[in-house]
């Protein structure tokens, strides 16, 4: 079965391999999500285009360029060109474009090439082709036509089942549909691998599990098809083809997800349930106190109430209870245990069950990022429960876990949304390999770091590892009350640089807040 998993991984379209990575940055920062790859404006931003031929173990590359100002995150018909370029070379595959900052495309590119260029047994695993190409001045004026909103696109489904032995596959079909910057894009191909898993399954009695993919052109979509059935030649896999034609499909309008449901929209018992639905896991007492608020005597009043006095809440009652000890349990050995005991992680004593919430939108690149944080100190503990919700164009990402003090992700989890669906990780420190300086007290022009290595892991069970420093500085004093309404205490600002080791990418900045009342550090989403 892993070697079933491994194999359908690897058919995944490197068009959404993309945006997974881009949710796997969210990961790595937590605190400070990333979101200038998701999407991109020409306006002094840089880009380049590659072709990749899986079957024929050939790339083409351009080298680096100014972005045009119509190129957007996907830049499809910027793809589309270079596409047509490289054919005219004899090439052909899988194209796409990365659209960034020019050190961050240089340094992307110069990581594929280090990547493409392995050497196994003495043979390269890909030839490199180096192409001078820049997109028509007409790209450049844009001046192009502008794409339909459901034009041509060429489509055909797959799957292979290792327990039977047996790849089947659709031929190309031409079908009018969105192209892949419209989630209705995503929604149509989820549609028809469904229906053509269905038909697979119970012809020839495989698992359902298949795979549709689109392409822009007829060449493009049988040169994908070509490559995937010659995939598994030497296996001893039998071929098959179902004849199989897309149906019509039309995706339910989207719907703007929203924090809270609405009461005119659903009735009671179907609010309740939604409601419950957004919270039965999460980590953080004011969740449940806002179900009992609304609910005081619904279907799960009383699992809400046990969930927010354990976490340190009010439990609807209207009355704090007395600081409960520590419902995290740290093992022996385990970094929660480490961050309970080294004298470098003793934060100073606070009320706990306090929530700090902070919002804000500010702007990377020329994205703009809305982000909503919250934090609550754990009773009995050096580490605060964490939830950060950013929303960046099309990508919404959200991370809810444990975290020392606000600042060293310890565990959690991290749901990405995107125009290629939902991705989810987990996300855990495996080690703390550095620490320097003493954070506490916080003393204004002290410095203080740590180095940690992340591990992220996707459902699929792929694991990254990713080594990240932080060197903190501590800034300004004030008043908590002047940035917090209602929340007496001192504030302390820390400015921190964030460098991620094993990324091409250059250091973040973060301002954080130290807020002596509820014992957390608190980004400010603003700047």
């Amino acid at each position: 079965m892993f070697f079933k998993r491994k194999m359908r991984g690897f058919a995944c379209a490197p068009r959404r391999a993309a945006w997974v990575r881009a949710s796997l940055l969210v990961a790595v920062t937590v605190c400070c999500p990333i979101a200038a790859s998701a999407q991109a404006s020409g306006t002094g931003m840089s880009a380049y285009c590659s072709v990749e031929d899986t079957g024929g173990h050939q790339i083409w590359v351009s080298q680096v360029f100014p972005a045009p100002p119509s190129a957007g995150a996907m830049a499809l018909d910027l793809a589309s060109e270079f596409h047509a370029y490289v054919a005219t070379l004899g090439g052909a595959g899988n194209k796409q474009c990365v659209v960034a900052s020019r050190a961050e495309a240089e340094a992307t590119r110069a990581k594929v090439a280090e990547i493409m260029g392995k050497r196994v047994l003495g043979m390269r695993v890909y030839r490199w082709h180096d192409v001078e190409w820049t997109p028509s001045a007409a790209t450049y004026a844009g001046t192009q036509p502008v794409q339909s909103a459901s034009p041509m696109q060429y489509v055909y489904c797959r799957l292979t089942d290792v327990d039977t032995r047996t790849q089947v596959t659709s031929n190309v079909a031409a079908v009018a549909f969105p192209r892949a910057d419209n989630m209705a894009h995503f929604a149509a191909l989820e549609h028809w691998a469904k229906s053509f898993g269905a038909q697979a399954a119970a012809s020839y009695q495989v698992d359902p599990s298949a795979q549709c993919i689109a392409s822009d052109t007829a060449a493009e979509a049988e040169k994908s098809l070509t490559d995937y059935r010659h995939l598994f030649r030497f296996t001893g896999i039998k071929r098959v083809e179902l004849p199989w034609v897309p149906d019509a499909f039309e995706p339910a309008a989207p719907r703007e997800r929203a924090e809270q449901p609405s009461a005119t929209t659903a009735s009671g018992d179907d609010v309740e349930a939604e409601l419950w639905r957004r919270i039965a896991t999460s980590k953080l007492a004011a969740d449940y106190e806002d179900y009992l608020a609304a609910f005081p005597q619904g279907r799960h009043a009383p699992i809400a109430r046990v969930e927010a006095r354990r976490l340190g809440g009010h439990a609807g009652g209207g009355t704090t209870p007395a600081p409960a000890p520590s419902d995290i349990a740290p093992p022996a050995g385990s970094m929660m245990s480490r961050v309970a005991t080294e004298p470098f992680f003793q934060l100073p004593a606070a009320t706990t069950g306090v929530s700090v919430e902070r919002s804000g939108t500010r702007t990377i690149g020329t994205t703009a990022v809305a982000t909503t944080l919250r934090v609550q100190r754990a009773a009995g503990s050096n580490v605060c429960r964490t939830a950060n919700v950013s929303k960046a164009g099309a990508v919404a990402t959200r991370y809810e876990g444990v975290t020392w003090a606000g600042l060293l992700p310890l565990d959690g989890t991290i749901s990405s949304q995107s125009p290629y669906g939902s991705n989810d990780y987990t996300v855990r420190v495996t080690s703390i390999d550095s620490l320097e300086g003493q954070p506490f007290p916080l003393v204004e022009g002290h410095a203080f770091g740590y180095t940690f290595t992340q591990l992220t892991t996707d459902a699929g069970t792929t694991h990254t590892a990713n080594t990240t420093s932080y060197r903190c500085v501590v800034g300004r004093l004030g008043p908590a009350s002047a940035l917090v309404p209602g929340l007496a205490g001192d504030e302390t600002e820390v400015q921190c640089t964030v460098t991620f080791k094993d990324l091409a990418l250059p250091p973040k900045q973060q301002v954080l807040h130290w807020y002596s009342a509820a014992g957390c550090f608190v980004q400010d989403p603003g700047r």
